[in-house]
């Protein structure tokens, strides 16, 4: 599809597996949904792909203002920006009972909810009963309201969160970044920060989490109020929270982020974050949300963490020091030697 704004609501239909890829990606091409609708929805039990557009203005007076993604199917969205979109749940995305898409390297931000009922959480994505999506590399920010779940809510679901920043999602209720009930979610090397609700749990809230529910090599920091609250203890390992939270290897100490004020959540070189994960986390990623290695070795900082050399960062962000950079050939200066006589 060439670079453009087309004004338009697309349906991916059943029985048909249709690729659809952007040519200069989602900066330049533009779906844009009028508030006339969804504006992309995937047809029950569809396994097509979408690649690199900004999915925007959708409004949906149920769910999946700018995706909808219906049950069964099976979509992998890439590369995509979903933002500025509304519905009764799920403001950015929707999936559907029993749907299993993938979401990978992409962006959902600035989605909000339009109901205020139980069942209007998920400003930036709402996930059905039995559904098991995979999200990576991807950051979900600046989405608001609803009831709960500001970033992501769901229900009876397992979802997989992989190398994913939450920032600045707010709550109404509960649960700034994520809520979730009855469910066992994976989440590993994910950051949470300035994420808010106005009833509990900045970062997360649960309410009777299942005994699978995995949070690992992740940072919760500078989240309100508090990063965690749930009505029973869930399993959170060599992760970094604020204010502490029991599990092995866990720590409480300022994650130290680039510039946490204005989004920046790389980690600065001093940070405890460095070479303190786990090497065993489930669904440890092979790279980090900037495609760079994980798992790479900074000498400079005592291994703390878990497995064998190397050690995995906690967070989505894998630290990187400086690279050697050759002078210019304007500072080499040249060397002259001068053989005298006794």
């Amino acid at each position: 599809v060439a670079a453009n704004t087309y004004y338009e609501n697309i349906i991916f239909p059943l029985g048909k597996t249709i690729t659809l890829v952007s040519e200069n990606g989602a900066a330049s091409t533009v779906i844009y949904g009028d508030h006339t609708g969804s504006v992309v929805t995937f047809a029950q039990g569809s396994n097509s792909t979408l690649d690199g557009f900004t999915i925007t203005n959708g409004f949906a007076s149920q769910n999946g203002g700018g995706i909808r993604i219906s049950s069964y199917a099976s979509p992998t969205i890439a590369n995509c920006i979903i933002t500025d979109n509304e519905a009764f749940a799920g403001g950015g995305i929707s999936c559907g009972e029993s749907s299993a898409p993938v979401i990978t390297n992409s962006i959902i931000k600035n989605n909000s909810i339009t109901g205020d009922g139980d069942l209007s959480n998920g400003g930036g994505s709402h996930i059905s009963t039995s559904a098991s999506p995979t999200i990576t590399n991807s950051i979900i920010k600046n989405n608001n309201y609803g009831r709960n779940g500001g970033g992501l809510a769901f229900d009876n679901a397992e979802p997989t969160n992989v190398n994913c920043v939450f920032s600045n999602n707010t709550a109404a209720g509960n649960g700034g970044a994520i809520t979730f009930q009855n469910s066992a979610p994976i989440i590993t090397n994910c950051t949470f920060s300035n994420n808010s609700a106005s009833g509990d749990g900045g970062a997360i809230a649960c309410t009777s989490p299942l005994s699978g529910t995995a949070v690992a090599n992740s940072i919760l920091w500078g989240d309100s109020p508090g990063e965690i609250s749930c009505n029973s203890e869930i399993s959170v390992t060599y992760s970094d929270i604020q204010v502490g939270y029991t599990g092995e290897g866990n720590i409480n100490a300022d994650p130290m982020f680039v510039d946490a004020t204005n989004g920046d959540l790389h980690l600065l070189k001093d940070s405890p974050c460095i070479d303190a994960g786990n090497n065993s986390a489930l669904a440890l990623p092979a790279t980090d949300i900037d495609g760079d290695d994980r798992k790479m070795d900074d000498p400079a900082v005592d291994d703390t963490g878990n497995g064998n050399p190397p050690i995995v960062d906690m967070g989505a962000d894998e630290y990187l020091s400086s690279p050697t950079v050759p002078l210019p050939s304007s500072t080499i200066m040249p060397l002259m030697l001068f053989l005298l006589d006794d």
